[in-house]
């Protein structure tokens, strides 16, 4: 088979459809199991142990003992790791490592390791690998393409809003990382480092800095040696060349450089880096010398932000030198990682001659103004820096946050070495003589002769510290040139003009509409605020009535005001600042959001008023966007157009309130007592509109969390034709305490009345229902156009329609990647035989229940036979529940299964009730304290939390409309909460997944929860000892009655023994959705679904957990589903070890003494006797091993066998290994229940040609040399069998040869050594046939040299005798 490089995708080609996202992140990574793990050392047995290191936390799993290099090892063990409000940048940067390790009591030592980046994991389909093997190498191994071995892992990195895949799924497929048929490919990686200039001082006391530089890629490290720069140019000289071996295929794509200096008595402190990425890196011939620049933080600080500058150098605010370096890659057979000198006199003069040869470059600036500066006041000057040159301009006083400088800065001149890499530019806002904030512009980017002067946005420099916001950088108005001094555009009087500020400037008119905001970040502890906006243009400066919006979120102002703005041109005017803030009386107030607009886009001289636009409001970066403002502007020269008013229509709008669920007290310590609401009617009311209801309440009646209000809050008001201008109406919830002398806030929620109300739907029905009953027609038309989803958007009005009711904040499915409303359940790779396709089910579909349940069907096991087995079932939608005890007795089932939580499927069609949830607390002007945590934003902290839900409906009818209306679902919803009903709530749960570690050194013991009202129901006496992903496969029975009761919380707890249980999580099903629901009530048999458990103080799922809910007449109680699973059954693996044969000889001798070791599942270990003396490579042992087991449908079986040869002053010597995995075999006997015989090739030459399978068989054992190759040792003749264990009790026989010897009978092992008195068939016995011709060889020669002893007198006396007689 030809060897083919595999191609693996490109994390940077699946990332233009994604992106990172701010918030809370977790990483599954799911340990399978091992194979063919190759140690370092020559020793043959070996304790590995695997660590994962990931959010700079290292987690291990257990050690296994003696296991051997050819041994397939299980772990099934999930390792967790979460990280809260992870910034963007470092999620690009971060690593996932994993390292396979041999246990020793001194120090561990690595056989291999695999290192992943966070964004190819994240950006692969729904962010998880599955079943997947990964090829371990160790880069600081002689050869860094031997193979240590194979570890299948699953991983999945979640955001708190992403789905979760079920990485323990069975799947037929397994997929690689590098296939097996593939080879690793070694290259080296090799940069040549020659010297450092232009560094920054890092010693106080000699004023310099004791260099050096580390070099990294993938898990590969290594570095040149320290030297001190020159005081004069601060230049290092190392003239070295590090190798980096590298494995290809491979994911990590980043090398870099991080310059370091060396303290004898301290850490060592960084100084810069730089990076490359590998696929750009040429192969040696394309390579070339070159300088590269270091960035990195300010000189001379040394905090938590500066060292991520100087270790990330698309972060960092400061140039810090330059570095003469050259990378290249090569095909090696053997790479390396080592440091090698390059200082020969070739390369001193290359350096000399081109590398020293300097270019001029002139860097020219005019400073014109800047405009909301940190400071309102105060003295300040811009620094311009190009590489070590710099040009600065005077220090100007700021007035009012505005300064004006207008100055032409001399020319300086950058003298920049041939063959550099052009540093960028940065522009820094200098304050009290530190660069407070700064712009990086790259040079490409002002190197035209005459540019047009353009606002810079500044960034304040974290490091520094001085500007605590990110938006209070300010801008700059500037012009720059950056390029040779020889280049001929360059005109020095346009450069060298003076500058005057109020050349060619006129004053006009900023003429701004400011119509409304929605959705604001709440500002004060009762979760709403007091807003007014700012704008701000250069020097001028408008800002509405403090006093006039009080305690909104949704504040609507119609009002238009003008500003005068001096501005020479429209593309040169500074932009436009719009700030939302929170009045604070008696303290300062909050700033809930900003918005910039380029003053380019704004109208100049309109005919008619321009049309307004909603900006996002953020606080300086998309991490922290929050809130909209409605509004426009527009450039006049004097006259002013009339303020445009949207068409208005008189309509009613009807809420019709269910209640409250889940209120949190306004006190901790003080339950909630009535909680009634109110809402601010006057609130949306336009300018010049009166009503005569400004403020509607519900009465205090219920007590208790979850009071039922069933009133209908009615008014008349006008609002805007145009969808655009729709308002929020803000809802507030109190608590009535102390009959009414005291009403605490309990929250607030907003209605979306933009979301009800639609221009095209008025046309027809204001009513919502009927909009949504539109909806489902067309979609039910379209169901019929494709089988393999629910429905295809519409065009026009329904896709606008649904696009207007989309909830950003709704789940996505769970265990899938799909859209956010279909849910199809994970499609399992099909094996070859058979092609398994998932279609799922329509709403039609599963109300059938000969659809949504299915029933198992039976065969006979053979033609004659009296038993049944199960027909397969192999559609993955299904899940299968129970067990038959006797054929078709109904007891097992497959049910139907989706992937997400079952009202946000759309199988539950459209709940009911809308449901908003009840905000409490702050988001913006926290102060630091106990209780709050801190947002994406670092400066900001937040308070805000969910204080409950509440359920409803909304209507909005046209009164201008004469239509008739039918009587619509708020009637009929309304006519059966008259009626109580007392129900029964039967709660199925199958199982959780991913639960959170709570233990230090084990998983969760998890146990269930559950909670209805006053109801609690505990099943902590059969908590799940150490397992995140248990399986309950309980029913559970709860009284209720409707309307009334209708939370249902399900929790999963952690069981300690000495301390407190700690939960879990817990998820919560609202029941009056469901019992109200006309879709689920059709639904005879009930899908299982997947829901999150969650906690309060975390966005991020602490597990999963699968379920089915019914809810019954408390008279009409059907009998539950059985989901008892099959019990494990008592199986006996018999396993003999007959003889081997081609082992080569281990002894001197020629001899062996062999013996073998099985273990199974790397557990239970037990080995044959041992035959001593073993000639010609062959043994014979004729042993009988009897392994227990326990088996059900998740039992693995796998056998290890291991080929020894045992020596008696020295430790055994391994010869080599073999595996055979049985798990197919015992799920076989499981489904049997008889016994099951493994089959493999036949040791008969004649039964091989013809293809037989014979029960007894060999096996191929392999070891591995020292460079990771497979080499073949030896067969052994085996048979297995797995034994029901009543026939194993029934026939029993003895472990190795001892009685009984039945079933079969075992003979005397051949060619076993015999006692005897003759000496010469003893020693005939103890050495091999090479040794014995060797001794026979000797024991002549010695025979033939006595007798030539012997006879050499005689001979002698004869030839003497015959020369003197």
């Amino acid at each position: 088979m030809e060897k083919k490089d595999p191609v693996l995708p490109k994390a940077e080609d699946i990332q233009e459809q994604e992106k990172f996202k701010k918030g809370d992140y977790t990483v599954h990574v799911f340990i399978e199991e091992s194979k063919g793990l190759l140690p370092v050392t020559a020793e043959k047995n070996f304790n590995p142990v695997i660590s994962v290191k990931c959010f700079g936390k290292n987690k291990c799993t257990r050690k296994l003992k003696d296991v051997t290099s050819g041994a397939t090892s299980i772990w099934s063990e999930h390792l967790y790791f979460s990280q809260l409000n992870c910034l963007i940048s470092d999620l690009e940067t971060s690593k996932i490592l994993i390292e396979v390790k041999d246990s020793r009591t001194l120090k561990d030592s690595l056989i291999g390791s695999y290192e992943f980046d966070f964004t190819y994991v994240y950006f692969q389909p729904n962010h998880a690998i599955i079943h997947q093997w990964i090829i371990l190498s160790n880069p600081y191994s002689e050869d860094v393409t031997i193979q240590r071995g194979l570890i299948k892992i699953g991983m999945n990195i979640l955001h708190e809003n992403d789905k979760a895949e079920d990485l323990t799924a069975k799947t037929t497929e397994e997929s690689l990382m590098i296939p097996p048929q593939v080879n690793v490919r070694s290259m080296q990686l090799i940069v040549q480092i020659i010297k450092a200039t232009g560094l920054p001082k890092m010693d106080s006391g000699n004023g310099t800095v004791d260099a050096y530089c580390v070099v990294s890629f993938a898990t590969a490290k290594n570095r040149t040696r320290t030297e001190m720069a020159d005081k004069g140019t601060m230049t290092c000289e190392w003239y070295q060349e590090i190798w980096l071996p590298v494995c290809q295929p491979c994911i990590a794509n980043k090398v870099s450089l991080v310059i370091m200096d060396h303290e004898t008595f301290t850490d060592d402190r960084l100084v810069g880096s730089l990076s490359f990425h590998f696929n750009e890196i040429p192969y040696e011939e394309d390579s070339k010398f070159k300088w590269a620049n270091i960035f990195g933080a300010p000189e001379n600080i040394s905090n938590e932000s500066a060292n991520l500058m100087n270790t990330n150098d698309k972060l960092a605010s400061n140039w810090r030198g330059r570095i003469l370096l050259r990378l290249f890659k090569k095909d090696s057979e053997k790479a390396t990682l080592k440091t090698l000198s390059i200082r020969t006199p070739e390369v001193e003069s290359l350096v000399q001659e081109i590398f020293e040869v300097e270019t001029d470059y002139q860097i020219n600036a005019q400073i014109f103004e800047a405009v909301n500066l940190p400071k309102k006041n105060g003295n300040f000057s811009i620094i311009i820096r190009f590489a070590n040159t710099k040009i600065q301009s005077r220090s100007s006083a700021a007035v009012d946050g505005c300064c004006k400088w207008y100055e032409s800065i001399k020319r300086q001149v950058a003298s920049i070495p041939d063959g550099s890499i052009l540093p960028d530019v940065f522009v820094y806002l200098i304050y009290d003589n530190k660069p407070i904030c700064y712009a990086r512009i790259k040079q490409s980017e002002v190197n035209i002769a005459k540019p047009k002067e353009k606002w810079i946005k500044l960034t304040p420099d974290p490091s520094i510290g001085q500007v605590e916001n990110t938006w209070e950088g300010g801008y700059v108005l500037l012009r720059l040139f950056v390029d040779t001094l020889d280049n001929k555009d360059y005109d020095k009087k346009f450069w060298e003009a003076k500058l005057e500020s109020s050349l060619g400037k006129s004053t006009k008119k900023l003429v701004c509409s400011l119509y409304q905001c929605k959705n604001l970040p709440p500002a004060d502890p009762t979760g709403l605020a007091d807003p007014y906006v700012k704008v701000l243009c250069g020097a001028s400066e408008y800002c509405t009535d403090k006093n006039s919006k009080e305690g909104i979120l949704n504040p609507i102002w119609y009002e238009s005001f003008s500003m005068n703005v001096t501005i020479g041109s429209i593309d040169t005017a500074p932009p436009i600042i719009i700030q939302v803030w929170d009045y604070d009386f008696g303290s300062s107030d909050d700033i809930m959001g900003i918005c910039t607009i380029d003053m380019s886009t704004v109208p100049l001289n309109p005919e008619v008023s321009p049309r307004p636009e909603w900006h996002k409001l953020s606080l300086g970066n998309e991490e922290t966007e929050e809130g909209e403002i409605l509004i426009s502007f527009m450039i006049v020269d004097s006259k002013v157009l009339g303020f445009f008013m949207p068409e208005l229509t008189e309509v009613s709008i009807d809420i019709y309130a269910l209640g409250f669920r889940d209120l949190k007290p306004a006190l901790g310590w003080l339950p909630v007592n009535k909680a009634f609401l109110k809402i601010d009617v006057g609130a949306i009311q336009m300018p010049g509109e009166q009503s005569i209801v400004t403020m509607l309440s519900t009465q205090p009646n219920s007590p208790g969390p979850n009071p039922n209000i069933g009133a209908v809050l009615s008014f008349k008001t006008k609002i805007p034709i145009d969808p655009l201008y729709c308002p929020n109406l803000t809802c507030t919830v109190y608590d009535f305490l102390m009959s009414g002398r005291s009403q605490p806030i309990l929250g607030i929620f907003q209605l979306n009345l933009h979301r009800v109300y639609s221009k095209k739907v008025i046309e027809q029905s204001f009513f919502k229902k009927a909009k949504d009953q539109f909806v489902k027609q067309i979609t039910n038309i379209n169901i019929g156009k494709s089988p393999l989803s629910f429905f295809e958007e519409p065009e026009d009005m329904i896709s606008m329609i649904r696009a207007e009711e989309e909830n950003p904040n709704e789940d996505q499915a769970l265990l899938t990647e799909n859209n956010k409303n279909v849910v199809v359940p994970e499609i399992n790779k099909p094996s070859k035989e058979v092609k398994n396709e998932f279609i799922p089910l329509s709403l039609s579909e599963i109300q059938d229940p000969r659809r949504s349940v299915v029933m198992p069907q039976f065969k006979p096991l053979g033609r004659d036979s009296k038993k049944h087995i199960e027909v397969k079932f192999n559609d993955t939608s299904f899940v299968s529940l129970g067990y038959n005890r006797e054929v078709n007795d109904g007891k097992k089932h497959y049910r139907y299964a989706i992937n997400t939580a079952l009202e946000k499927s759309e199988l539950f069609g459209e709940a009911p009730f809308e449901t908003y949830p009840i905000k409490k607390g702050q988001s913006r002007g926290v102060t630091a304290g106990f209780l709050s945590k801190k947002s994406i934003n670092q400066s900001e902290m937040s308070t805000l939390t969910e204080a409950g839900t509440f359920k409803g409906l909304v209507r909005i009818k046209n009164l201008n409309d004469s239509t008739g209306e039918k009587e619509d679902t708020v009637e009929k919803i309304a006519k059966l909460l008259l009626v109580k009903s007392e129900c029964i709530v039967r709660v199925y749960i199958i199982d959780a997944m991913n639960l959170e570690q709570k233990d230090v050194n084990s998983p969760s013991d998890p146990y269930l929860v559950l909670k209805l009202g006053k109801m609690r129901i505990s099943d902590r006496d059969n908590a799940i000892m150490d397992n995140a992903n248990p399986k309950f496969l309980k029913h559970f029975d709860l009284m209720t009655t409707f309307p009334g009761e209708s939370t249902l919380k399900i929790q999963v707890w952690d069981h300690n023994d000495l301390f407190s249980d700690e939960k879990i999580g817990t998820t919560k099903i609202d029941l009056e959705d469901r019992f109200f629901n006309e879709s689920w009530k059709k639904m005879p048999e009930k899908p299982i679904e997947v829901r999150k458990l969650l906690v309060k103080t975390c966005k991020q799922p602490k597990g999963f957990i699968r379920l089915w809910v019914e809810i019954h007449p408390s008279i009409n109680i059907p009998i539950p589903w059985d989901l008892t699973p099959k019990p494990p059954e008592k199986f006996q693996l018999r396993v003999i070890i007959w003889r081997c044969e081609d082992v080569p000889n281990m002894d001197s001798e020629g001899v062996s003494d062999l013996y073998v070791v099985v273990s199974l599942n790397n557990e239970e270990k037990k080995e044959t006797d041992t035959h001593y003396r073993a000639q010609n490579g062959a043994a014979s042992w004729n042993w009988r091993m009897k392994f227990n087991m326990l088996i059900d449908e998740d039992t693995r079986c796998i056998l290890n066998f291991s080929l020894w040869d045992r020596d008696i002053l020295s430790s055994n010597d391994a010869i080599g290994d073999a595996c055979l995995d049985l798990t197919k075999n015992i799920q076989q006997a499981l489904e049997t229940g008889d016994v099951v015989k493994k089959y493999g090739n036949s040791e008969r030459i004649s039964e091989r040609v013809l293809r037989k399978e014979s029960e007894k068989f060999f096996i191929n054992f392999n070891t591995k040399d020292e460079n990771g190759q497979e080499k073949y040792v030896g067969k052994v003749l085996i048979s297995v069998e797995i034994v029901p264990d009543a026939k194993a009790q029934a026939c029993n026989n003895g472990e190795g040869r001892s009685e009984p010897n039945i079933e079969p009978t075992l003979p005397a092992p051949e060619g076993r050594i015999q006692f005897t008195m003759n000496p010469v068939k003893m020693m005939a016995q103890m050495v091999g046939p090479e040794l014995k011709q060797k001794i026979c060889m000797y024991a002549l020669l010695v025979c033939c040299a006595f007798l030539c002893i012997m006879m050499f007198p005689m001979i002698f006396a004869n030839i003497v005798s015959q020369i003197f007689i």
